[in-house]
């Protein structure tokens, strides 16, 4: 029984170490004007849909790069002020 034990132990260690958002240098490098999040909106504002204030969104995390307000992004993917739209 105690095998069992230490077994399962030692898989839920590897999978937690296997974590992209646990492992030393797991997190995507990211460009100066973004920021990295392990749970960001799956809506992020962009040229195309900011100025819809009302648009369904799914609350999931999303992990990745994030524009840093007040940035938002573009169609070729750069983060720009809504002005540069």
């Amino acid at each position: 029984m105690k095998f069992v034990i230490v077994l399962f132990a030692l898989l839920v260690v590897a999978n937690c170490y296997s974590y992209r958002g646990i492992r030393p240098g797991g997190q995507k490098e990211c460009r100066n004007d973004e920021i990295f999040v392990e749970c960001g909106s799956a809506c992020e504002d962009t040229c195309e849909n900011y100025r819809n204030t009302f648009r369904p969104c799914t609350l999931q995390c999303v992990i990745g790069c994030k524009c840093v307000e007040p940035k938002i992004r573009n169609a070729n993917g750069e983060c720009v002020l809504k002005e540069q739209c």
